[in-house]
């Protein structure tokens, strides 16, 4: 899937493929009707550029009869989004149409960074998995015996047992 993403003044990102507004402030995604992202989508790329409202009402409501009010509905929701509290951001300019005032690039590599730190992340738990089991493996090792080498509890017990015996053997004849 190719990624249509608009970067709005390094704040907002407007997915076309999945019609979302993110605000990366405050982490908010909202998604957005079609109108209003086929609005919003209009004025990003002509950024700077007055687009009359004719424009706007024939390409995006297809000269519908209500699109007049739909289009205002539309450009108010637009700025609640965007916190355009001012109407500086998208600027209303009187018998002609609406202008955004923003930095706005196109990016298809946005994923990328995240993509390589999700990648640098999981090989990162991936070699600290390996070096726990490596630490694990040499730790329950015996430091003392042989590789492949077990230790024989039965000799030991006999051993330690012979020993027993002749403490016992000894303290009783000196008694």
């Amino acid at each position: 899937m190719q990624k249509h993403q608009l970067f709005i003044n390094e704040r907002f990102i407007l997915d076309e493929d999945l019609h979302t507004l993110k605000d990366t402030k405050t982490g908010t995604t909202t998604r957005l009707e079609l109108r209003l992202l086929l609005l919003m989508s209009l004025l990003a790329k002509r950024k700077g550029e007055v687009v009359s409202r004719e424009q706007l009402i024939n390409d995006i409501w297809n000269n519908y009869g209500g699109a007049e009010e739909g289009l205002n509905q539309a450009i108010s929701s637009l700025r609640k989004l965007l916190g355009d509290i001012d109407k500086k951001l998208i600027e209303t300019v009187p018998k002609k149409g609406y202008r955004l005032n923003a930095e706005v690039s196109e990016g298809g590599k946005s994923g990328k960074p995240v993509l390589s730190y999700l990648m640098l992340v999981i090989a990162l738990l991936l070699l600290v998995w390996i070096a726990s089991m490596l630490f694990n493996k040499a730790e329950n090792k015996s430091s003392f015996e042989p590789n492949g080498a077990e230790i024989d509890t039965t000799y030991q017990k006999k051993e330690l047992d012979s020993i027993r015996k002749k403490d016992s053997i000894q303290n009783t004849k000196g008694l």
